[in-house]
Order: structure tokens, then C-alpha cells, then sequence
């Protein structure tokens, strides 16, 4: 039958090929960001706090604040402190508003 309808068979091949061409990328994208383990020894124990402000936004930890949860926590073996913020980058064509921030890593507090 699908010899003697050409057109049919290459809508039917076109569909095929794009569906498994979808579903492998979708597969290959979840794989990436949710099956596969983290890149770190003991994934199990690693540990995320932040602060949320009144209007619900989350937002890194100032380090005064850091300093202080290091003066009275002593069980983390290793820390990254990230501080997020509105940044202005100037170069020869202007400047722009970015949001980024700094990130440091402490092997013990």
C-alpha cells in the first residue's frame, strides 16, 4: 500500500523521523538537567540556604550575614557564598544594567 501512494509514505516517513528526532532531544535534554547525578562526590550532601526578602524574591547571603552563620554553625566542610545584584558594566560603546554576582569558596570556615 505504501508503494502506491508516494506522497503518503513521505508524509508518514517525514512524521516518523520528526517525532523520533523530538523525542530523542527531549530525552537527551532531561538526562542532562534531572537523571544524571551531579558532578560532585556525595551528591547527597550538599546543602542550599538562602534568604527570601518580604516580597518573596530569593536572593544570595550577604556576607555580614555569612560571617555571622559562620560564627555559630561548624558542621559544613566546605562553603560557597554567593551574593546576587544589580551590576552596571561600562565599556567604549556605554554601559548596561546586568544582573549577576560574585561567588566565593572556602574550603573551611
Amino acid at each position: 500500500m505504501l508503494r502506491r501512494t508516494p506522497g503518503f509514505t513521505a508524509v508518514v516517513i517525514t512524521v516518523l523521523a520528526l517525532g523520533i528526532g523530538a523525542n530523542s532531544a527531549i530525552f537527551s535534554i532531561i538526562n542532562a538537567v534531572l537523571l544524571r547525578p551531579l558532578p560532585y562526590g556525595d551528591p547527597d550532601r550538599l546543602f542550599r540556604f538562602e534568604e527570601v526578602s518580604p516580597k518573596a524574591e530569593a536572593s544570595g547571603i550577604p556576607p555580614a550575614d555569612m560571617r555571622v552563620f559562620r560564627e555559630r554553625v561548624h558542621t559544613f566542610e566546605q562553603v560557597a557564598l554567593s551574593h546576587w545584584q544589580n551590576l552596571t558594566l561600562s565599556g567604549p560603546e556605554g554601559s548596561e544594567n546586568q544582573f549577576g554576582g560574585k561567588v566565593m569558596v572556602r574550603n573551611c570556615w
